[in-house]
């Protein structure tokens, strides 16, 4: 599963459609490309999240300023739903604090807090001050939209002093002024890194920040926001096939070869949620009520 790229995905799909290859009037590979993303985004998406196994969790640091009462800080743009799995501060010793959630209401009675404007989150303090400037925001990432192979750098070779990394082919597509993801080859497809700048010669790219510690010959430099392989758990890349299938069979009239599809697909996704969730077998979830009044009692570890 390991080399489940985008062209072994539109192999599946055409497999399982009856499909022609590439380049006759059914179906182009763009065209099957853009039906993935949409059944991704539409389908799997939301059954992943279902699970609520913490797929799709990403986080992100941003700075505040620790002597406002009143900081905004915008939702990450990838962020599924525009919605946030949990914030909090980080101290000098790199502990996470959980900021609770406010309504605009409680104000005027509450030391601290959050609350969401639109995509804005506002970070309110009584005292006008916090004890780190450091915001981190957990959120559910968006998987990326899908490309071909063609489309991306492989990762040939990585040096970590001079933040350089070289691939082995440059689509062309990948300048300085583009940012780029780099995604990870192997399962569970994740992005190491989103929306980083490079200085790029031919197939050397010389990073602004520091790299990934993880990252490893093989994996991928995107284009940012985009993905050679589908960033879901390889349990549901039949079952993201699949549903390609039904929506070609759908638009080819095909009633017979629609049923049985569906009936497939049914089965598909039934055995790999069975297969995804729980994730820990053998330890039973402690659930915690973020809006308990207990939780909200000693909050002054938040401000000065």
């Amino acid at each position: 599963m390991s080399n489940y790229t985008t062209a072994t995905l539109l192999a599946d799909i055409r497999l399982g459609a009856m499909l022609p290859p590439s380049g006759s009037a059914t179906f182009s590979d763009a065209e099957l490309l853009r039906l993935a993303d949409r059944e991704m985004q539409a389908g799997l998406v939301p059954l992943i999240m279902r699970s609520r196994e913490e797929f799709f969790v990403s986080q992100q640091d941003a700075a505040i300023n620790a002597s406002a009462q009143l900081n905004s800080v915008r939702i990450p743009a990838r962020a599924i739903g525009g919605k946030l799995r949990d914030l909090g501060l980080v101290d000098d010793g790199g502990a996470l604090h959980i900021v609770s959630q406010i309504s605009i209401e409680e104000l005027e009675n509450a030391a601290s807090g959050f609350y969401v404007i639109g995509n804005v989150i506002k970070l309110w303090s009584a005292a006008g001050s916090w004890q780190t400037p450091t915001l981190r925001m957990s959120y559910f990432r968006r998987p990326s939209r899908l490309v071909a192979a063609s489309a991306v750098g492989v990762v040939a070779t990585i040096t970590t002093a001079t933040k350089t990394v070289t691939i082995t082919s440059n689509p062309g597509t990948i300048s300085t002024t583009t940012p780029v993801d780099l995604v990870r080859a192997s399962p569970g497809y994740e992005s190491l890194g989103d929306d980083l700048v490079a200085t790029v010669s031919g197939t050397s790219l010389v990073f602004a920040a520091t790299l990934p510690t993880d990252l490893a010959v093989g994996d991928y430099v995107c284009l940012a926001g985009e993905s050679p392989v589908p960033q879901v758990p390889p349990e549901l890349h039949p079952v993201l096939a699949q549903r390609v299938i039904v929506k070609c069979l759908e638009a080819m009239n095909d009633p017979s070869g629609l049923s049985a599809a569906q009936a497939k697909l049914q089965e598909l996704q039934s055995d790999a949620i069975a297969l995804i969730s729980p994730r820990v077998d053998g330890e039973p979830k402690r659930f915690r009520n973020s809006s308990s009044p207990f939780r909200r009692k000693n909050r002054s570890w938040l401000l000065y």
